[in-house]
């Protein structure tokens, strides 16, 4: 799918410099622009960043389309307050996000009992949710996540392949845990002890309590 620059300075009521019917198929960084790719210039970027420039069109800042106008070969600019936003906000236009599912409560998920699932929420085959478990509205549960005993997850929570939350835990709103993270694992806490059985000694785990609460609108990395 093309646009032209027209039809991209009108959705984010840019001021169009150049030709107004150049076709754009994709979008990019700048320094990985190809043919036909839209990408931005801001003022991290120094004008020698735009020799070879293959860009079809940038978005710019106003403060910059004068110099940038004079270092790029009549290449179209749209020019915005913030060029960053604007290109982010062009960008789903080349890089559609698949639509998101709607499966509901899976058969081939392992759910434990007393569990409370809010509206609108996906938990995918091979999810294993604990008892008492309370998960909230517009939530996705993918596969092989674990979801301990009595955790509590809000609205718009994501938990990624094979992510485990450890017994308890709070989640807010809107946080994402992407895939391998690891949250509520015991420390690694231990205590050196004499005994009749062990004269000599030995280490003896030590009890972990307490829980973890992430608060809304975190984002968990992979893994972690």
């Amino acid at each position: 799918m093309s646009f032209t620059t027209r039809d991209l300075a009108d959705r984010i009521d840019a001021e169009l410099i150049g030709d107004e019917t150049r076709q754009i198929s994709g979008a990019a960084a700048l320094g990985h622009t190809t043919d036909g790719d839209l990408s931005f210039f801001t003022q991290a970027v120094t004008p020698a960043d735009l020799d070879g420039c293959r860009a079809a069109a940038l978005v710019v800042t106003r403060e910059l389309a004068e110099s940038v106008q004079a270092n790029t070969n009549a290449i179209p600019l749209l020019v915005v307050d913030d060029a960053q936003a604007g290109f982010m906000a062009l960008l789903p236009l080349f890089r559609p996000q698949r639509p998101r599912p709607a499966i509901g409560l899976s058969a081939a998920a392992i759910t434990g009992t007393g569990i409370e699932i809010g509206e609108n929420t996906n938990v995918f085959p091979g999810a294993v949710i604990g008892d008492d478990v309370v998960i909230g509205s517009g939530c996705d549960i993918f596969p092989g996540a674990v979801i301990g005993d009595g955790c509590r997850l809000g609205d718009d929570v994501t938990v990624y392949p094979n992510a485990v939350l450890y017994p308890e835990l709070i989640l807010g709103h809107r946080v994402i845990v992407h895939a391998g993270a690891v949250i509520g694992a015991d420390g690694f806490g231990f205590r050196f002890e004499h005994d009749e059985e062990f004269p000599d000694g030995h280490y003896v785990k030590l009890p972990h309590y307490g829980s973890v609460h992430v608060g809304d609108d975190v984002e968990i990395g992979a893994g972690t």
